[in-house]
C-alpha cells in the first residue's frame, strides 16, 4: 500500500499543490464558520424554534472546541505526519458541516401556516384546540444539540488547520516563500467569508423545501417574516467539498521531495564544513576541557528556559504565568483585546439579523449587505494596521497610542445604531387598537374586539388596515373571512373604518390586506457607511494588539505569552461575545412565538430598546479597551531582556589562525538567546515570536562531533550557525534534542 505511487499523481507532490488543498480547507472554514453561521441565524430560529441566545451558543461552542482540542491535536500532530493530520482535520471539518445540514433531512417539510390559514389565522370562536394538533415544537428544539455537535467537529478541524497547517508549510517551502504561502492561506479564509455571506444570502431567496415544493405555488415570498430559505444547501456543499479535498492530503509524504533535495544539499554542505573544521589544529582541546563546566553554566544562564526545573513542565508553566501576571503592560493589552473580541465576535454573528429586523430587509439582502461591509472593511483595516506599525517603526507606547486613536474614531460609528426606519404602529404593541400611540413597554395583543377569537402568537401573519395600522394576524384584527385569492381578510371586528380601495371596489367593509405596513426606508444608507468605518478603524488595532504582546514580554516568554493571550481572548472574548449579544437581542423581544411547549423564537423586536442596549454595551466595552491601552502606555517601561544583550566573546590566537564561533538560534517557543524571528510552536500552542538579537559566543570550539545545535519547545528548531572565516552552516539544517539530554549537553562541543 505504501509503495503505491502512480506517476500521474506525482504532479501533485509539490508545495504548490499542497497549498491548493490547504487553501480549499481554509476556504471551507471561512465559508461555513464565519459566513453561513451568521447568514443563517434567522432561518435557524424560524425553522427550529431557537432563540438568539441559542444561536449565540452555537457560535460560541466552536471556540470552546478549538481551545480544548485544538492545542492538544496540534501538539500531537507537530511530532507526527503533518499532511496526514491536516487531511484528517479537513475531513472532520467536512463531517461537521454535513452534521449541520443533517436536521433538514430528518424533519418534516416546513409549514408556514398558510396551508391552514382558515383554521389558524382567522378569528375562531370556541375552544382553541391547536395545541393538541401540533407536536413538532418540542422535537425540533432538540436539534440544537445536533448543531452543537457539528460546531464541535468544525472547531477541531478548523483550529488544526491554522496551527499545523502553518508548520507544514514552513517545513516544506523555503524561508522566503513561507510568508507568501501563509498569506495566501489566510487570504482564502477571507474569500471564504465573503462567498459565505453572498452565496449563503442568495440561497435564502429559495424556499427551504424548493426540491419538493413548486415555488410558484407558494403564496408568499422572502419578505414574509415566517419565510425560511434554503439554509442547508451551503452546509451540504461545503461539507462535500471538504470530504473530496481531505483525502488528497492523506496521500502526501511527511516531507515533500523538494524538501528532501534541499536537505541533501544541506548535508553535503555540512560534510564539507566538517572536513574544513577537521583540518584545523586542535591545540586548545585541553584548555576547553578545563573550561567545560564554566561554559555550561554560562550557556544555561543565557537560556533561561533550560534550568534545573526543565524536567518539571508544570512548575515551568506556573512560573511563566506568574511572571506574566506581574507584567502590567501584558495584562492591560490582553484586557483590551478581550473587550474588542467580545464586540467583534458578537456582531459578526448577528449583524445580518440586525439589518434584517431593524431596516425591514429580506434575509438574503441583509446578508449580502453585511458581507459587502464587514469583509472589505476588516481586511483593509488589518492590512493598514500592520503597514502603519512597520512604516512608523512603532514600539509599545506608539502602538498603544495608535490603537487608542483608531478605537476612538471607531466609536463615532457606533452612533449608526440609532439609525432606524420609521416605526410602524402595530396594534397592541406600539399602538392601541384605536390607533393611538402607547408606550413600548406595554404589550397586549388582546382587546375587546378579539378576546373571543382565542388568538395565539404561534403564527405571525401581519395584515395592514387602510389607516396604516398593522395587526399581528387576521385573528388579532378580528377577521372571520378571507377573499378567494387570499389577499384580503374581511369582517374584521377591530377595524373601525370601512374600506374603499379604488382598485378593489367590490371589497367589503372592515377589510385588511395581507401584507405589512412597512414604508420605504433610506436610513440604511447612513447605517452601512458608518458600520464600515467602525469595522475599519477597529481592525486597524488588531495587528498592533498582537505586536504589543511580543514587545512587552521577555524573549523567552514571547511564544508562551502569545499563546496565553490567544487563549484568554478566545475564552473570555470570542466565546461569550455571541452569547452576550444574543441575550441582549432576546431581551429586546416584544412578541415571542408561543407554542404549547413555551416561547421559542422572537417575532417582533423593540427597535429603540435594542439599539439602546447595543450602544451601551459597545461603548462600555470600547471604554474598557481604551482605558486598558492607556494604562498599558503608562505602565510600560523600555524592556530589557534578562539575558545579556552582548555576551563576552573569547578569542584565542594560534600560530596559524584565529577562530571565533558565534551561535545564533532561530525559533519560537522555548528558543534561547539569538536572533529570534519567525513562527515557533511549543507545548502549549503556537505563536509568533518577536525580533531581538542576543549573541552567545563560546570559546574556540573543538571539531563539531555532535549534530545538536538547537533547542525548542517541540525539540525541533530551525537553526542558523555562523562561523567566521566564511564558514556557514546552511540555515535549513535542523536537528532534534530531548529534554533529558539538556543536562548532558556541552556547549563547548558545538
Amino acid at each position: 500500500m505504501c509503495e503505491f505511487r502512480p506517476k500521474w499523481m506525482q504532479i501533485f507532490n509539490n508545495p504548490r499543490a499542497l497549498l491548493f488543498f490547504l487553501c480549499a480547507g481554509s476556504f471551507i472554514q471561512g465559508f461555513v464558520l464565519n459566513g453561513l453561521n451568521s447568514v443563517n441565524a434567522t432561518s435557524l430560529e424560524r425553522r427550529f424554534g431557537l432563540s438568539s441566545s441559542n444561536i449565540g451558543m452555537i457560535a460560541s461552542v466552536y471556540d470552546i472546541s478549538a481551545a480544548i482540542f485544538g492545542v492538544l491535536i496540534s501538539y500531537l500532530c507537530s511530532r507526527g505526519h503533518k499532511p496526514r493530520c491536516l487531511g484528517i482535520s479537513i475531513l472532520v471539518m467536512g463531517l461537521g458541516s454535513l452534521v449541520m445540514a443533517l436536521p433538514h433531512f430528518t424533519t418534516d417539510r416546513y409549514k408556514m401556516g398558510s396551508e391552514n390559514v382558515l383554521d389558524q389565522s382567522v378569528c375562531l370562536t370556541g375552544n382553541n384546540t391547536h395545541c393538541r394538533a401540533n407536536t413538532n415544537g418540542s422535537r425540533l428544539s432538540w436539534y440544537l444539540y445536533i448543531f452543537l455537535i457539528g460546531q464541535i467537529l468544525n472547531g477541531v478541524g478548523g483550529a488544526t488547520l491554522y496551527t499545523v497547517g502553518f508548520a507544514c508549510i514552513d517545513d516544506n517551502v523555503s524561508h522566503k516563500r513561507s510568508p507568501v504561502y501563509i498569506s495566501i492561506l489566510l487570504c482564502l479564509t477571507m474569500v471564504g467569508v465573503a462567498v459565505g455571506y453572498t452565496a449563503g444570502g442568495k440561497l435564502l431567496d429559495y424556499h427551504v423545501d424548493f426540491l419538493f415544493i413548486d415555488s410558484n405555488r407558494i403564496n408568499t415570498d422572502p419578505k414574509n417574516p415566517r419565510w425560511v430559505g434554503a439554509w442547508w444547501v451551503g452546509y451540504l456543499g461545503g461539507g462535500l467539498i471538504a470530504i473530496i479535498m481531505g483525502p488528497f492530503l492523506l496521500l502526501y509524504p511527511k516531507k515533500l521531495p523538494v524538501q528532501k533535495s534541499e536537505k541533501s544539499l544541506d548535508d553535503e554542505s555540512m560534510k564539507q564544513l566538517q572536513h574544513e573544521v577537521d583540518s584545523r589544529p586542535h591545540q586548545l582541546q585541553q584548555q576547553q576541557q578545563q573550561q567545560q563546566q564554566q561554559q555550561q553554566q554560562q550557556f544555561q544562564t543565557q537560556l533561561p528556559f533550560i534550568s534545573k526545573d526543565s524536567g518539571n513542565p508544570e512548575h515551568l508553566v506556573a512560573t511563566e504565568i506568574c511572571k506574566l501576571s506581574h507584567n502590567p503592560t501584558f495584562l492591560m493589552v490582553t484586557l483590551g483585546a478581550i473587550a474588542e473580541s467580545v464586540n467583534v465576535g458578537g456582531f459578526a454573528t448577528f449583524l445580518p439579523k440586525f439589518i434584517q429586523n431593524h431596516f425591514h430587509q429580506t434575509p438574503s439582502w441583509a446578508s449580502m449587505l453585511a458581507g459587502m461591509v464587514v469583509v472589505p472593511a476588516g481586511a483593509a483595516g488589518q492590512l493598514l494596521g500592520g503597514y502603519l506599525s512597520r512604516r512608523l517603526q512603532l514600539h509599545v507606547k506608539g502602538m498603544a497610542r495608535m490603537c487608542i486613536i483608531t478605537l476612538t474614531l471607531s466609536s463615532v460609528g457606533i452612533a449608526a445604531f440609532w439609525a432606524r426606519c420609521d416605526s410602524v404602529p402595530v396594534a397592541g404593541i406600539s399602538a392601541s387598537y384605536n390607533a393611538n400611540k402607547q408606550p413600548y413597554d406595554i404589550v397586549n395583543l388582546t382587546s375587546k374586539c378579539n378576546e373571543l377569537c382565542h388568538c395565539t402568537t404561534e403564527i405571525y401573519e401581519p395584515v395592514c388596515s387602510p389607516d396604516g395600522l398593522q395587526y399581528f394576524s387576521p385573528c388579532h384584527a378580528g377577521c372571520t373571512k378571507i377573499s378567494a385569492n387570499g389577499d384580503f381578510y374581511m369582517n374584521c371586528m377591530c377595524v373601525e373604518s370601512p374600506v374603499n380601495f379604488q382598485q378593489q371596489p367590490t371589497v367589503e367593509p372592515q377589510t385588511v390586506s395581507r401584507n405589512t405596513c412597512v414604508h420605504d426606508c433610506t436610513q440604511i444608507y447612513f447605517f452601512l457607511p458608518a458600520v464600515f468605518l467602525n469595522v475599519f478603524f477597529s481592525f486597524i488595532a488588531q495587528t498592533p494588539l498582537v505586536s504589543m504582546v511580543l514587545r512587552c514580554t521577555d524573549q523567552d516568554q514571547r511564544a508562551f505569552a502569545l499563546g496565553l493571550n490567544a487563549f484568554l481572548v478566545r475564552m473570555l472574548g470570542s466565546l461569550p461575545g455571541p452569547l452576550l449579544i444574543g441575550t441582549i437581542i432576546d431581551r429586546a423581544c416584544s412578541v415571542w412565538q408561543s407554542t404549547c411547549e413555551g416561547d421559542s423564537s422572537c417575532w417582533i423586536y423593540n427597535d429603540i430598546g435594542l439599539a439602546a442596549n447595543l450602544i451601551v454595551l459597545v461603548l462600555t466595552l470600547r471604554l474598557v479597551s481604551i482605558v486598558s491601552l492607556f494604562l498599558a502606555d503608562r505602565f510600560h517601561k523600555p524592556f530589557t531582556s534578562s539575558a545579556p544583550t552582548e555576551a563576552p566573546t573569547r578569542t584565542t590566537t594560534t600560530t596559524t589562525t584565529t577562530t571565533t564561533a558565534a551561535l545564533a538560534v532561530t525559533g519560537g517557543a522555548g528558543s534561547g538567546p539569538g536572533v529570534v524571528s519567525g513562527a515557533g510552536t511549543g507545548r502549549g500552542g503556537s505563536g509568533l515570536a518577536g525580533s531581538n538579537t542576543n549573541t552567545y559566543s563560546p570559546p574556540q570550539p573543538s571539531p563539531p562531533n555532535k549534530d545538536v545545535v538547537g533547542v525548542g519547545g517541540d525539540h525541533h528548531q530551525r537553526t542558523s550557525d555562523v562561523y567566521s572565516e566564511n564558514l556557514v552552516i546552511p540555515k535549513r539544517y535542523s536537528v532534534h534534542i530531548l529534554e533529558n539530554d539538556i543536562q548532558n549537553y556541552n556547549p563547548v562541543d558545538v
